[in-house]
């Protein structure tokens, strides 16, 4: 394959010299190594809003003083070399704002948005909602109108440019190459109407709401709860009764509005409403707002670090996560091809990218769109991820295992492949639900031969479960390991000489082998399984306290 030498000059520390930033989703995984790294190794910028939305009884301030002291992102600020420059910049550099993307004004008062709008000189949105199976009103209010609202934002000022964080898929269900640039078509090759859409949005998701409003679904409901509650014995007062219909009333909507999203971005040719809601943010910004200076950042499918904050750093549930999970056992085949490309890439990787283009939007020399992705140009495939991801378990069985059983027979070899075996989830899930059908018929038969089978019976129904599962993991992202063939052409990331060396982009020579053997395996082991488990996830325990001072904000507020 061929590969693209940098040809653009680019300092890093130059680019950002005496310039105000704003950042929004700053406390997702992918904001908060951004955030860590780009402290840690800028220290030349003027000043940096960080906007963060309060969260029950907690405001910005606390939240952010809570990541940074618990979140593991954060670790190099605590090392003895770094952590009085890193106070430093939180005591004069750094404001911590309230606000909330999906409003106006990014939910800040207009004479303190003025004040910022003056100051600004680029804005980070790396904020949106990362939900496969989001309600469509849940993904349009964020990613959609979030969009709107944060060009708006930079289009009040007389010269802030914007970076906005999208995704590799919104290509959907196209085949082949993808290249660098915003597509008016949808995957399907339909229009993509972006007024159409968001009208139909508007209605669909008002009539739903409408619909749940209704006498007449009240009634539905109503009467459905009383007959569950009859044919289980339970009585509930008025109030409790109240309580239980509201619930099951709110979580019926959200279920019908999940369907309505998925159902619309599917008839398009997106896999899911995320990428469904990601497309049109992107036509939106290049229909609606041509007129300020934006740029795009579509990262694949982002994984644990390489190096930055440390080695296999991770963060709670994520894409490859649940597909390594079913390999964890005695998943024996993963309906995948073989050869099919595994976009994954380390979060350094895309943090360093990150910096690198909003340094290049800063000095004039930005693409329209970055693709940050591995399949062009250091592919990994579904089948050596399979391979390795066994390779590791087997190890990890043998030196962890207690017994025999677990040290040699707990974990079989997965192979990915398309071919119909016995043994796949799919064939499995056939024979657990035909036994767990014919188990009715023991209720027919003497109790003491009940009680006697009772144990077998429910070992019949957790398996039917997991393979259930299991199979509703598959086929929730078969789009990305069978359907479609994609290679996400990254040559504009490609294109820069960076004169330091931390920031050279060099993906090119990531070993996958070492990579995840050494990092990603051990980091989806220590935090996105146990979430997967329900299981809590381990937090820094910090000696040392950052503190963000009180004062900085009013005198920041109050400067022209």
């Amino acid at each position: 394959m061929k590969k693209y030498q940098p040809r653009i000059p680019l300092s890093v520390l130059s680019a950002f010299e005496g310039k105000t930033l704003l950042v929004i989703g700053a406390s997702g995984f992918l904001g908060k190594v951004w955030l860590s790294m780009f402290l840690q190794h800028v220290h030349t910028f003027k000043h940096l809003y960080v906007i963060i939305r309060p969260k029950g009884k907690l405001s910005a301030r606390e939240r952010f003083d809570t990541m940074i002291h618990q979140s593991f992102a954060f670790a190099p600020w605590f090392e003895k070399k770094s952590f009085s420059s890193i106070q430093a910049l939180l005591n004069e550099h750094i404001t911590v704002l309230d606000g909330d993307l999906s409003v106006e004004n990014l939910g800040l008062r207009k004479e303190l948005a003025k004040k910022i709008q003056d100051q600004l000189d680029i804005m980070v949105n790396v904020s949106g909602l990362v939900d496969f199976r989001a309600p469509l009103e849940s993904a349009y209010k964020i990613n959609i109108r979030g969009t709107c609202n944060a060009a708006e934002f930079v289009a009040q000022s007389d010269h802030a440019k914007l970076i906005h964080v999208s995704t590799c898929y919104v290509a959907g269900q196209t085949e082949g190459a993808i290249v660098e640039s915003v597509s008016e078509k949808t995957p399907n090759h339909q229009t993509l109407d972006l007024d159409k859409e968001i009208k139909w949005i508007e209605y669909s998701t008002q009539k739903l709401h409408e619909k749940y409003k209704s006498t007449e679904k009240l009634q539905e409901l109503t009467d459905f709860l009383r007959r569950r509650n009859e044919s289980k014995g339970r009585n509930q007062n008025i109030k409790q009764f109240q309580r239980t219909l509201e619930q099951f009333t709110q979580k019926e909507k959200t279920a019908e509005m999940v369907t309505l999203g998925a159902d619309r971005a599917q008839a398009l040719g997106f896999p899911n409403t995320y990428t469904y809601s990601k497309a049109l943010a992107e036509l939106l910004l290049k229909k609606n707002y041509a007129h300020i200076d934006v740029s795009i950042f579509r990262p694949a499918i982002v994984e644990s670090a390489d190096q930055y904050p440390f080695p296999g750093y991770n963060e709670g549930f994520n894409t490859s996560g649940p597909l390594v999970y079913l390999i964890k056992g005695r998943f024996r085949y993963f309906p995948a091809e073989e050869d099919h490309p595994f976009d994954v890439i380390p979060v350094d990787y895309v943090a360093k990218a990150l910096t690198l283009v909003t340094a290049a939007k800063l000095k004039g020399k930005a693409a329209p769109v970055y693709q940050i992705g591995t399949s062009f140009l250091n592919t990994f495939t579904l089948g050596e991820a399979c391979q390795l991801s066994s390779d590791y378990y087997e190890m990890y069985y043998r030196q962890t295992g207690k017994t025999f059983f677990e040290k040699h027979w707990r974990h079989r070899k997965t192979i990915a492949t398309l071919q119909d075996h016995v043994f796949t989830s799919k064939n499995l899930l056939r024979f657990f639900s035909s036994l767990d059908r014919h188990c009715k018929a023991v209720d027919e038969l003497p109790q003491r031969i009940q009680l006697w089978l009772k144990p077998l019976r429910g070992k019949i129904f957790l398996t039917k479960r997991k393979l259930e599962q299991a199979e509703n993991l598959i086929n929730l992202f078969k789009p990305f390991t069978r359907d479609f063939v994609q290679i996400y052409i990254s040559k504009n990331i490609t294109a820069f000489e960076v004169k330091e060396k931390f920031w050279t982009y060099d993906i090119d020579k990531l070993n996958w082998e070492e990579y995840w053997i050494q990092r990603q395996m051990p980091g989806l082991l220590k935090w996105c399984f146990p979430v997967i488990e329900g299981k809590a996830i381990p937090h820094m325990q910090q000696n040392k306290k950052m503190v963000l001072a009180e004062e900085s904000l009013p005198s920041i507020e109050l400067s022209a």
